[in-house]
């Protein structure tokens, strides 16, 4: 629907209730004219903007004056939204994320690498070499590996949590 008839259908409603209410009579002719007023003459002046009217100064400004009103939004947009710095701004704005801000280093501290580890061993004694290890004492022999597995796993892991794809997919599934 037309907005701007429906806002003249409602001034001109308003105007006609107040002929009917005695008490708010004068309160509601006000409201009506003083809004019926102002719709038509945005309407007009709107109007004015894209028709030229004949005898009436300023009226049909934009197609007389097309080409000067693009170069100007062009002149606007590219010297003051397309700047140097404002493009490196909002580069910078994209490094500096929510997601990048975020420690990681709590929540790793809480992951149990020794389960993990566990995990692995069990996934290796699974494969192939599994039978090989059992030569040698299997688990026993793999367990001094664990102190190691578990600081360089926390530091693979934080690292993880540093890179572009990781941060781009934190931010893409969890972050608003």
């Amino acid at each position: 629907m037309n907005k701007s008839l429906l806002t003249n259908l409602i001034a001109l409603l308003i105007i006609v209730v107040g002929y009917f209410v005695d008490e708010y009579r004068a309160q509601l002719f006000s409201v009506g004219f003083f809004a019926l007023s102002g719709a038509i003459t945005n309407w007009i002046a709107i109007y004015m903007l894209f028709e030229k009217v004949p005898f009436l100064y300023g009226s049909g400004v934009i197609p007389n004056r097309f080409e000067e009103f693009k170069k100007g939004i062009k002149n606007l947009i590219m010297n003051e939204f397309f700047t140097d710095e404002n493009v490196d701004r909002f580069f910078q704005g994209q490094k500096n994320s929510t997601a990048a801000h975020i420690n990681f280093e709590p929540v790793i501290n809480a992951v149990d690498f020794d389960q993990m580890f566990e995990s692995l061993i069990e996934l290796v004694l699974a494969s192939k070499f599994g039978g090989m290890l059992m030569m040698i004492g299997a688990k026993e022999a793999l367990e001094p590996l664990r102190p190691n597995f578990k600081v360089k796993m926390k530091s693979v892991v934080l690292e993880m949590t540093k890179t572009d794809k990781f941060l781009k997919a934190l931010e893409d599934n969890i972050l608003p």
